[in-house]
């Protein structure tokens, strides 16, 4: 029988469990594009001292992460898993710190709650399985605003607001090198927040006061950053689209429609939550709310979008929910409920408050990454490293390897030449001017415009191997039809496994062109 005492260490070992199992077992889910950036460039610091990509690229940004993986890939060898440790810790961190601070200063409850929310969100189990900065843009978001809100409180002594004041400016300078992006919505919910917590013991003529000289400077800016074209800049990285991300850069339901997926019981419940969770600790209530919703609002309007982006935000969604939920338990605690026995009770209060959460498809999704299970509309991965390998002596004795994802081709085979890839061609003219042949000098891949040039490299060499994964090939935003068709009238298509989901063709070419323009 468990007594009272042991009650909450009882339910931390079932939440550790928990976490061990769903986040451990989503380390090992395949292998994702971005993640090849750092693990190529951290290849290259081991063997070069340099976050070199290739025989020529050149890797930089989040260089904290790629030396991080550098360090791990050294002491543990070169593994997947291994790498993915650099996301992990700061999610996992963000979790134990965010509910040792919310049961310490708000009860036991609150903080088992918000932790089992966490645990079970399919935005962190993403971020923390995936060889990217999110994860440690979480924990550093999650600093920020737990500083801005205890540093904010009147009530707040000297010294701590002077600690959490340190916090803040090492949380935002580290925000800032991460992805400065971002600065712009977390300053203005961090402004907010302040706001709220600091005015609302004012008197309203000081609130009134206040509010207008913020709003005139507000203005200010803003007309200052039209009329340098700082803002017309700004607004056009905001609204930044590449091919790949063309479908739902003008859908500002992206998020939602995902929210209401994973969430069908919590999502459309969130105004309602706020609401209960006020009467629990309604400067947290007010704050969580403010945060997640400037957040999303900002995301949803943005031009890239992927349910990454928002993973910095899903910890102060769950705690509205969180407040929620311990508001309505505490509530019905208090009602004279006539049944059999008062524990009988509470238990099917329990139960149904913990269905309202397990009852989530975000539950199942947790569960699905854990065990490796595809989802629609996942599709099963591509088998590059075993396409690699049955097209070794080919690959080996080929003039040049064409792929449509260079990161992966690179990693599989250890070479790529040129890229058929359609979105980065646009994400590398952005910066370079336009030519038929662009060379990406994050990986010193080159990439065609049109297929005329892909035509012309052909022609000037002897032999040539293509390689694919079958839903990259006649993708608008990767390979192109008039590409598509290239390939498959000019050239001979290779057997390959069905199940590896890849494709590849060989050129070959007795008489090549002499004169060929340098690449």
């Amino acid at each position: 029988m468990i007594d009272r005492g042991s009650a909450p260490y009882v339910v931390a070992l079932v939440l550790a469990l928990m976490m061990t199992f769903l986040w451990g077992g989503a380390l090992f889910q395949p292998t994702r594009f971005d993640e090849l950036y750092h693990l190529l460039a951290a290849r290259g610091w081991l063997e070069t001292g340099s976050y070199q990509i290739g025989a020529d690229g050149i890797y930089l940004r989040g260089a904290p992460i790629t030396w991080s993986v550098a360090q791990l890939v050294d002491l543990f060898g070169e593994h997947l898993a291994v790498a993915r440790l650099t996301a992990l810790i700061p999610t996992v961190a963000l979790v134990l710190l965010g509910g040792w601070w919310l049961t310490n200063r708000f009860g036991l409850a609150l903080g088992y709650t918000w932790v089992t929310l966490c645990i079970l969100s399919p935005f962190l189990i993403e971020v923390a399985t995936f060889v990217r900065w999110y994860g440690l843009m979480a924990l550093l978001v999650g600093i920020f605003f737990a500083s801005v809100f205890e540093a904010s409180l009147p009530e707040s002594p000297r010294r701590y607001r002077l600690i959490t004041a340190c916090l803040l400016l090492i949380s935002t300078v580290a925000i800032a090198l991460l992805q400065v992006e971002l600065l712009a919505p977390i300053a203005l919910a961090g402004i907010l927040v302040a706001g709220r917590n600091v005015l609302v013991e004012l008197p309203r003529a000081t609130v009134f006061r206040v509010v207008a000289v913020v709003a005139i400077i507000g203005a200010i800016v803003l007309l200052g950053l039209l009329i340098s074209g700082i803002g017309l800049f700004l607004w056009g990285r905001y609204r930044l689209v590449v091919p790949w991300a063309a479908e739902h850069a003008n859908s500002p339901l992206f998020y939602h429609r995902y929210l209401l997926l994973y969430y069908p019981t919590l999502w459309p419940l969130t105004g309602v939550l706020w609401l209960i969770g006020r009467r629990l600790a309604p400067n947290l209530a007010d704050s969580a709310v403010t945060i997640a919703g400037v957040g999303l609002l900002f995301q949803a309007g943005a031009g890239l979008k992927a349910t990454r982006y928002i993973a910095y935000l899903v910890p102060w969604l769950n705690l509205v929910w969180a407040l929620g939920l311990v508001g309505i338990w505490q509530y019905i605690k208090e009602l004279d409920l006539q049944w059999p026995t008062s524990a009988l009770a509470r238990a099917v209060v329990a139960a149904s408050l913990a269905f309202v959460v397990l009852g989530n498809a975000a539950s199942v999704r947790a569960l699905t990454l854990a065990l490796g299970i595809t989802v629609p509309p996942e599709r099963p991965p591509a088998d590059w490293a075993g396409t690699a390998e049955v097209l070794a002596p080919i690959a080996k004795e080929a003039d040049i390897l064409i792929s449509s994802s260079e990161l992966e081709a690179l990693y599989a085979f250890g070479r790529i030449d040129y890229a058929v890839n359609h979105s980065l061609y646009h994400e590398v003219t952005l910066r370079y001017p336009k030519e038929p042949i662009v060379r990406d000098r994050r990986t010193g891949v080159r990439t065609f415009e049109h297929p005329r040039a892909l035509q012309e490299v052909l022609e000037c060499h002897q032999s040539a191997l293509v390689v694919s994964d079958v839903y990259r090939w006649r993708d608008p935003g990767k390979v192109p039809d008039d590409f598509a068709d290239l390939v498959e009238k000019r050239l001979v298509e290779l057997d390959l496994p069905p199940d590896s989901n890849m494709r590849a063709w060989q050129w070959t070419n007795p008489a090549p062109n002499s004169f060929c323009p340098p690449h």
